[in-house]
C-alpha cells in the first residue's frame, strides 16, 4: 500500500528537498498530475498538498450549517462525526509531500485501528509536526480503472473488511489528545532595525 511504500522511500532517501508523490495502483492519472500539484504546493509553501481530502467536523447545528453553506462542490470534503478529524489528505487522487516533512514518520502499532487507514495516520503524523495540509478539491483528471470499479462493491465488505475510519480517529484522540488537529498559529516578528524575522 501507499503507507508501506512511503516508509520504504523515507528510509531510502534522506534529501529533505525531495518530493514524494503518493498515488494508488487502481487509477489512471492525468500526465500533468505532478506538475499541477507542484504548482499548488508553490502557492502554499511549507504545506503537504493533495488533490482530494476531507475534514470531519463535530456533530452540531453549526457544523451542519457549514456543510450547507459549502455547497455540493465542497460538501463532499466535509463529514459530520463525533470526533473532530483532519484535514486528511487522500492518496488515491494524489498526495505531494516533501521528505523534510516526514522526519520521524512511523507506522501505527500492529493492532492499531489506523493500520488500515494510511491517509489518516500520515495526516496525523504531519499534524503532529505542525505541517499544514492543503486540499485542492479537484480530481485533476484521475479516473478509476474499470477493474477497480467492478470490485469496489466487494472490496470493503466480503473480500476485505476494514474497521471504520472513525475507530482510527478515536484512537488518535486518545493517544495524541484533542490538540492534534487544531490549527497551530505561527507569528513572525520584524523589528525596524533589522531585516531578520524571528519566528515564534
Amino acid at each position: 500500500g501507499a503507507g508501506t511504500g512511503l516508509l520504504r522511500a523515507v528510509r531510502a532517501i534522506s534529501d529533505g528537498h525531495t518530493w514524494f508523490l503518493l498515488v494508488d495502483d487502481d487509477h489512471n492519472y492525468h500526465p500533468e498530475l505532478l506538475v499541477n500539484l507542484l504548482r499548488f504546493a508553490a502557492g502554499t509553501p511549507g504545506a503537504a498538498v493533495a488533490a482530494h481530502g476531507w475534514l470531519a467536523l463535530p456533530m452540531g447545528h453549526s457544523s451542519k450549517h457549514a456543510v450547507e453553506l459549502a455547497g455540493p462542490g465542497l460538501a463532499r470534503n466535509l463529514r459530520l462525526w463525533d470526533t473532530e478529524t483532519g484535514p486528511v489528505l487522500c492518496h488515491f487522487l494524489g498526495i505531494l509531500v516533501q521528505r523534510s516533512m516526514l522526519d520521524g514518520l512511523m507506522s501505527p502499532p500492529p493492532h492499531s485501528a489506523c493500520n488500515e487507514h494510511n491517509d489518516i495516520w500520515l495526516s496525523a503524523n504531519l499534524a503532529e509536526q505542525r505541517i499544514r495540509r492543503a486540499i485542492l478539491a479537484d480530481p485533476l483528471g484521475a479516473r478509476a480503472l474499470p477493474s477497480h470499479r467492478k470490485r469496489r462493491g466487494l472490496s470493503l465488505s466480503q473480500t476485505r473488511r476494514r474497521r471504520p475510519e472513525e475507530h482510527c480517529a478515536r484512537e488518535l484522540l486518545v493517544t495524541h489528545g484533542e490538540a492534534l488537529w487544531r490549527p497551530f498559529p505561527r507569528v513572525a516578528l520584524c523589528t525596524a532595525n533589522t531585516t531578520k524575522a524571528l519566528q515564534i
